[in-house]
């Protein structure tokens, strides 16, 4: 269990008029919360998973559902599930259009990641919430979190530089966080140093890495044999990932699919390929299986997925990512004959459809696929943009 969540539920979690507001939402009235409160010591966490999610389920105003998805995201943290905690921090922030939360969201997504193993995605967003924390304490452990991500990463100058200006170093809360995070020895040393250059490398333009890579789980049977493709749609996971190795690309893709299984009840993850930030391609859902990714059956019927891992609303398409795309576009196409012109964002083929409009892939890989169409060699080929 992890100490310091236990001990940000018994100091209340967020300030009193946010928590407050937690008491009704504004598309239907709710009766009074149960006693204990969900912030009490002693719900357990299942227990304030469990209330949190039926008033998420009742909740119609996003400014309410975000407070309610950031408390979610502690209680999975202090159930030791991070990438379950990771999902409703995003969510949060998602629907936190005024920017209460943003401190708390970013501190929870880094805090996720770090107990994942995966310093490189905590880093941004620990960054992020020392700039946006609500409080001093806050802030301090923000501080915390960075330098021992600064530290895995091997970057220890600046991590000293951090803990420096953390105001109250001996804080119980602290020195409790820290030790909940302590790795043995062995795993301390800085993911970098200790990957090998093959895990670290671009991938070959189409050496695609195969499903088993990832370990997946067992597809479900509730699947449609995929029709010859005649159109491709790119998206991306819209989750902050930093990862480049193998390893944590892998976890990353195991994570997407479980929640496709669990949360969106599909039988695999929806998308067909996945490009990683160092621009290894990966088969996700086999090809000869009809995706579940552009918003209905119709809308999947002979539709290859794509997915870059990363979220581009935020970030520009790093280099090597891109480059992964363009090549996994390029096979594609050329080997089903799609032109240019079917080739798609999830935005566009869901405005095509009539179906709700969505962000995905984020306007800067949106951006970078409209000049890749634009640019095209010739009907079936895409020419280099940088």
């Amino acid at each position: 269990m992890n100490p310091a969540g236990r001990l940000r539920w018994a100091s209340g979690g967020l300030p009193a008029a946010v928590l407050a507001l937690l008491s009704a939402c504004a598309s239907a009235p709710l009766p009074p919360p149960p006693s204990p409160p969900p912030s009490s010591p002693n719900r357990s966490p299942r227990g304030r998973i469990e209330w949190l999610g039926d008033r998420i389920g009742a909740c119609a105003d996003p400014a309410e559902k975000a407070m309610y998805e950031n408390q979610l995201g502690w209680a999975y943290l202090e159930a030791d599930r991070p990438p379950r905690a990771r999902e409703f921090f995003f969510r949060s922030r998602l629907h936190d259009a005024a920017g209460v939360l943003i401190g708390s969201n970013e501190r929870g997504i880094g805090e996720a990641f770090l107990r994942e193993g995966n310093a490189p995605s905590a880093e941004p967003s620990l960054a992020r919430a020392v700039l946006k924390s609500a409080s001093p304490a806050e802030r301090d452990e923000a501080r915390l979190l960075r330098a021992i991500g600064l530290e895995r990463l091997g970057r220890a100058e600046e991590a000293r530089a951090v803990r420096r200006e953390i105001e109250n170093p001996d804080r119980a809360s602290l020195v409790l966080l820290e030790r909940s995070l302590a790795l043995p020895p062995s795993a301390a040393a800085p993911r970098a140093a200790s990957a090998s250059k093959e895990e670290e490398a671009p991938a070959s333009p189409l050496e695609i890495q195969p499903r088993l890579a990832w370990n997946p789980r067992p597809m479900g049977r509730d699947v449609e044999p995929m029709e010859t493709p005649t159109r491709i749609t790119v998206h991306h996971s819209a989750t902050p990932f930093a990862g480049t190795s193998k390893g944590e690309t892998a976890q990353e893709i195991r994570n997407i699919q479980r929640i496709h299984q669990e949360v969106s009840g599909w039988a695999d993850i929806g998308y067909h390929y996945v490009v990683d930030r160092a621009g290894r391609i990966w088969e996700a859902r086999p090809l000869r299986v009809q995706g579940a990714h552009a918003g209905n059956r119709e809308a999947n019927r002979g539709n290859i997925g794509i997915c870059l891992l990363g979220n581009f609303e935020a970030e520009p398409v790093p280099r090597k990512q891109a480059e992964g795309l363009r090549a996994i576009l390029r096979d594609c196409m050329a080997r089903f004959r799609v032109p240019a012109n079917r080739v798609y964002t999830h935005s566009e083929i869901r405005a095509r459809h009539g179906l709700r409009p969505t962000d995905c892939p984020g306007r800067s890989l949106q951006a970078f696929v409209e000049r890749l169409r634009s640019a095209r060699a010739s009907g079936q080929v895409l020419a280099r943009v940088d």
